[in-house]
């Protein structure tokens, strides 16, 4: 496994602090943390640190074998970082963007349904092909560090970057179709729908654009910077602040429908069941608020640690990560915390939402320093651990 150097990792606590000064000041590096984590089938896609890992889910593979691939294979210097989230399409092209610590950032679309055999030493890993990247030069529009994940819709890729520019790609050749440029850094998944793309800007805005041309719908001001992504549901876009509040946008005008307070900043938009909203703020506190804005517990569930990522739901129950090394499995109904699991590594940080792989959910932390843990499996029934990635090393 490749070494892991500490001064890639920035704690939250300074990521809150850098990203609450940023209607104040425009030069604050990027947040270099959360993990990306996507599932299909038997196969878990992640990007951590300077690798994008494909890892075989299956509770009866032996541990040891667990890598099917990685992009860099292992052994080769990787020369960006991988955070965003990853968008794998039904004929399997892996979408995914990088960062760098000089704010230079890409887009990648690598092809998962051919593995290339690993190589001679140092290469240690099979790996697969890079269809193509974007910039593909020096002479294309350069883009900033790209954090969120990738927007897709079957014909182009969305992506928004810490430079402020929004761009679609034409997904089968990388080929930029427009941009849209905001004032501030972005550091959220575009959310595409009904030929418009939504996406949130540290420069306090939500902005509704054309997926055909990128031409402006409208723009929705807050009151602080909007770090997360934002969530459309029917006809409503809901995005979290850092003025404490949740905010419901009409989807087609733009328009306040009404907005809540919680008890600290907001970041992730909320996940919806059943007509209730579910998010959680950097006090700690989780809340069910309904679409009409009111709360549907009559207090809201203090956890321990900050919540950033958008809960997980999974029938009555919901899935919540905490800063603090925490995930939670929490009885939506009855807001009762039916299991706990406090990752391994001590510094530690859940940052990212959990996914379901049948019946173990996959959780992805933030590696402590030099910790070589990148993901961990649990059986949803117990909360126990079934596996880590990469596994302990041999006694």
């Amino acid at each position: 496994m490749t070494t892991i150097h500490p001064r890639r990792w920035t704690s939250i606590a300074v990521i809150v602090l850098v990203a609450g000064l940023l209607a104040a000041c425009g030069g604050s590096p990027g947040p270099n943390s959360w993990s990306g984590l996507a599932v299909s089938g038997e196969t878990a896609y992640l990007t951590s640190t300077d690798r994008i890992y494909a890892i075989d889910t299956n509770p009866e593979t032996n541990h040891q074998q667990r890598l099917l691939w990685s992009y860099p294979p292992i052994g080769q210097n990787a020369a960006v970082t991988f955070h965003s989230e990853p968008f794998l399409t039904d004929d399997g092209i892996l979408y995914t963007g990088s960062d760098s610590l000089s704010n230079r950032g890409a887009v990648f679309a690598l092809d998962t349904t051919q593995t290339i055999e690993a190589g001679e030493p140092p290469d240690t890993s099979p790996t697969v092909n890079v269809e193509w990247a974007y910039p593909p030069d020096e002479n294309a529009l350069p883009l900033g560090s790209i954090f969120g994940g990738i927007a897709f819709d079957g014909d182009s890729v969305y992506a928004g970057a810490n430079d402020g520019h929004i761009v679609s790609l034409n997904a089968a050749s990388g080929q930029l179709n427009w941009v849209y440029t905001t004032t501030q850094r972005i550091w959220s998944t575009p959310v595409v729908t009904n030929a418009t793309v939504y996406v949130t800007s540290q420069d306090h805005q939500l902005y509704a654009l054309n997926a055909g041309n990128g031409s402006l719908k409208w723009q929705f001001v807050a009151g602080a910077v909007l770090a997360g992504t934002p969530t459309v549901y029917q006809d409503t876009v809901y995005a979290g602040s850092f003025d404490q509040k949740l905010y419901a946008v009409d989807a087609a005008t733009g328009a306040k429908k009404w907005e809540f307070t919680a008890q600290g900043w907001l970041w992730d938009g909320p996940a919806v069941a059943d007509d209730v909203l579910y998010f959680g703020d950097l006090s700690g506190r989780l809340y069910a608020v309904n679409t009409e804005g009111t709360a549907v517990w009559t207090q809201p569930l203090t956890l321990e640690g900050m919540i950033r990522a958008q809960p997980l739901i999974d029938g009555d129950r919901l899935y919540v990560v905490t800063s603090a090394r925490k995930l939670y499995a929490i009885n939506r109904t009855t807001q009762k915390i039916d299991w706990t699991f406090t990752t391994l590594q001590d510094g530690e940080s859940l940052l990212t939402t959990p996914e379901l792989a049948g019946d173990q959910l996959l959780v992805a932390p933030l590696p402590a320093g030099g910790s070589p843990v990148r993901l961990y499996a649990l059986n949803t029934r117990s909360g126990n651990l079934a596996w880590q990635f990469p596994p302990p090393a041999p006694q």
